[in-house]
C-alpha cells in the first residue's frame, strides 16, 4: 500500500538532493515517481551507484549519490622529442609474459642498469639506453604501470649529444631485482632466472591466478645429471651463436587450473614439462641467448597469451614443450614426437629437436608430424612443439618422474635449439 508521507518524504529527499548535490559528481538531469509502481526513478549524466537510507522521526527516504572517486593521477612521465640525431628511437614498452619489451627502431644499445633505495619500499630501477631518443609519439599512459610491481615509469630523453634516454622504475617491495638484455629485437627486462614473477594485486588477469601450490614443488635437476652431449665432430661449435643476441620463447605447456595429461599414479603433463622447460631456459641463458618464459610459475595462460608473449618479443624462434598420452590400457605406446604447422623453418626446427632427443635418451621415434595447433598457427617465428614422452606410457613413465632424465632431455631440447639457430642466422 502507498504511504503519501512516504512519497512526500522521498520528493522531499530529492528536492534536497537537486539543490545540495555538487555539480562535480555529476548533473541529475532527471527524476519522476510513480505512484502506481510505487518507484523512484532518476537519471544521472554519469554512472553512480545510489546509497538509500530510511530516517525516523520523521520519516524520510534519503538517497545518496556518492561522488565518483577522482582518478589517481597517473604515475608516468615522458619527455622526449625523437632527436633525429640519435641511432635508435624508443617507441613503446610493452609487458609479456616474462617481464618488459623496449621496442625499438635502429640497433639496440648496451643498456646499463643499477638501483638505488633504502628499503624495499623505496627502489628505483634506473635503466640507461646510449645514443637513444624517446618518440614525440610515446604517451604516459601507454606505459605498462602496476605491473610485475613497477609502480610508475620516468623516461626522461637526456640532453647529451647524441641524445641518451634514461628510464626510471619505481618498484614496489614485490618487484624482482630486474636485469636488463640487449637483443637484436629490442631491449628487454628479465627477472632473475628461476625467480617466479608471481600474481600480485597489480598483476594482469590475462595470465589467470597463480596457484597456490609452491612452485619448490617440483623437484629441481640433480647436481650430478648427464653432461651435454657430444658436439658433433664435422660442425662448429655450437657454442658460437653470431654476435647478435637471439630471442627464444619457451612455453611450458598447461599450468595452473590446467594439468594437463595426467597418467600412471596420476602424473601430471605440467609436473614433467615445467622443470625441463625452466632447465632449457637457463642453459640458453647461459649461452647467450635471450629466453622469454610464456609463464614462470604454475598459473593458468591461455593459448592466444602465450602467442601474444612470443610476437610482442618479435622472438627469433617459438618451441612448446609437452608430455604425451593415451589410454590407460595402451601402456605400449611410448616415445617422443616433434610437430610443426607450415613453414619450412619451422619443419627444420622440429626435425632438428627430434634428432637430438632421440640421439640423446635413446627413446622411440614417434617421427615429425605436421599438426594445428593453434600456437604454432599464430606464431609470427619459427615454431614448434615436442612431446618428451607418455605419461601414460610403461617404458616412459619412470623416465618422465626421474629428474637426470629430465636433465638430459633439457639438455638435449637447449642444443637442438642452439643448432638451429647456428645454421639459421
Amino acid at each position: 500500500m502507498e504511504s503519501p508521507g512516504l512519497v512526500s518524504a522521498t520528493l522531499s529527499a530529492l528536492a534536497m538532493l537537486m539543490v545540495a548535490g555538487p555539480a562535480r559528481a555529476g548533473s541529475l538531469e532527471s527524476w519522476w515517481f510513480s505512484s502506481q509502481l510505487n518507484q523512484l526513478v532518476f537519471t544521472n549524466d554519469s554512472e553512480v551507484q545510489p546509497q538509500p537510507q530510511l530516517l525516523a522521526n520523521p520519516t524520510w527516504l534519503g538517497v545518496d549519490l556518492p561522488i565518483p572517486a577522482a582518478p589517481s593521477p597517473n604515475p608516468n612521465r615522458v619527455e622526449g622529442n625523437n632527436g633525429g640525431e640519435a641511432q635508435t628511437i624508443l617507441k613503446a614498452i610493452v609487458s609479456t609474459g616474462d617481464g618488459f619489451l623496449l621496442q625499438l627502431t635502429g640497433p639496440a644499445p648496451n643498456p646499463s642498469l643499477h638501483f638505488r633505495g633504502d628499503s624495499p619500499d623505496d627502489r628505483i630501477a634506473v635503466i640507461d639506453l646510449p645514443d637513444t631518443a624517446v618518440t614525440a609519439d610515446l604517451r604516459p599512459e601507454d606505459l605498462p604501470t602496476y605491473r610485475y610491481g613497477v609502480i610508475g615509469w620516468e623516461i626522461v630523453q637526456q640532453p647529451t649529444r647524441p641524445p641518451s634516454t634514461r628510464i626510471t622504475l619505481k618498484l614496489s617491495s614485490s618487484s624482482p631485482e630486474w636485469r636488463v638484455l640487449s637483443s637484436s629485437n629490442g631491449v628487454i627486462l628479465l627477472p632473475p632466472l628461476g625467480v617466479a614473477l608471481r600474481a600480485t594485486a597489480d598483476q594482469s588477469s590475462s595470465l589467470g591466478p597463480a596457484s597456490s601450490e609452491p612452485l619448490g614443488a617440483i623437484p629441481e635437476p640433480v647436481a650430478n645429471a648427464p653432461a651435454l652431449p657430444p658436439q658433433p665432430t664435422n660442425s662448429e661449435d655450437l657454442s658460437r651463436i653470431p654476435q647478435r643476441r637471439r630471442v627464444v620463447t619457451i612455453d611450458p605447456g598447461h599450468g595452473g587450473e590446467d594439468p594437463g595429461a595426467v597418467g600412471i599414479q596420476g602424473l601430471q603433463e605440467k609436473r614433467v614439462i615445467f622443470p625441463i622447460s625452466l632447465r632449457v631456459a637457463q642453459l640458453l641463458e647461459g649461452r647467450g641467448i635471450v629466453v622469454v618464459l610464456t609463464r614462470r610459475q604454475d598459473s593458468t595462460v591461455d593459448l592466444q597469451t602465450r602467442v601474444d608473449i612470443a610476437n610482442q618479443a618479435r622472438a627469433d624462434l617459438f618451441l612448446s614443450i609437452h608430455a604425451n598420452s593415451i589410454s590407460l590400457s595402451r601402456p605400449e605406446v611410448n616415445g617422443v614426437e616433434s610437430y610443426y604447422y607450415a613453414s619450412d623453418s619451422s619443419q627444420r626446427l622440429a626435425a632438428i629437436l627430434q634428432a637430438r632427443m632421440l640421439a640423446a635418451t635413446g627413446m622411440n621415434d614417434r617421427g615429425v608430424k605436421q599438426a594445428r595447433f593453434y600456437v604454432l598457427r599464430h606464431s609470427n617465428m619459427p615454431a614448434a612443439l615436442v612431446e618428451v614422452g607418455f605419461v601414460t606410457g610403461s617404458q616412459d613413465f619412470p623416465r618422465l618422474q626421474n629428474p637426470a632424465w629430465r636433465e638430459t632431455m633439457a639438455q638435449a631440447i637447449a642444443q637442438g635449439i642452439l643448432e638451429y639457430l647456428k645454421v639459421n642466422p
